[in-house]
């Protein structure tokens, strides 16, 4: 996932917009599969000021989650904030103490900075729906689709 920034690196300050797209191989973070059933699209603005590109926008895909609760496989909708700064190699030792990616040149792979933006708002808990009844702890039938007879606190 590449963005060119020919232009902002010749019209400092300028603000610029960019609509990227990527198929993502499934990942590993923290032991949990990240299974992405879409591509990864990026809608953004960006400038640069002549040492730090800052770019900020939104983040979309949608992921093969596992319901926390009846345990059945569904399609999560994923959208969240992206922003981030890159700074030019031959700055980034004025900016150590900041919490920025280093680029050089006219393009910038924005994939490492988005897979961390999406493993860092990843929810603790997926639901297939957020009155999702799920299973019987005795029987284990799921209960969205069936009611049973049997006594939970036996």
């Amino acid at each position: 996932m590449f963005l060119q920034i020919d232009d902002a690196i010749r019209r400092n300050g300028e603000l610029f917009e960019a609509d990227l797209s990527e198929s993502f191989e499934q990942q590993l973070f923290n032991g949990r599969e990240i299974v992405f059933a879409e591509p990864v699209s990026i809608h953004c603005s960006y400038s640069y000021d002549g040492k730090v590109l800052s770019i900020d926008g939104f983040v979309h895909t949608v992921l093969k989650s596992r319901c926390a609760r009846c345990d059945k496989l569904f399609d999560e909708t994923f959208q969240v904030p992206y922003s981030e700064k890159f700074v030019n190699t031959r700055f980034a030792s004025d900016y150590q103490d900041e919490e920025c990616y280093t680029f050089s040149g006219n393009m910038i792979d924005l994939r490492e900075s988005v897979l961390n933006c999406i493993f860092l708002s990843l929810p603790i808990v997926s639901l297939c729906r957020e009155d999702c009844k799920g299973l019987c702890p005795v029987c284990g039938c799921d209960l969205n689709v069936e009611t049973c007879n049997c006594n939970p606190d036996r």
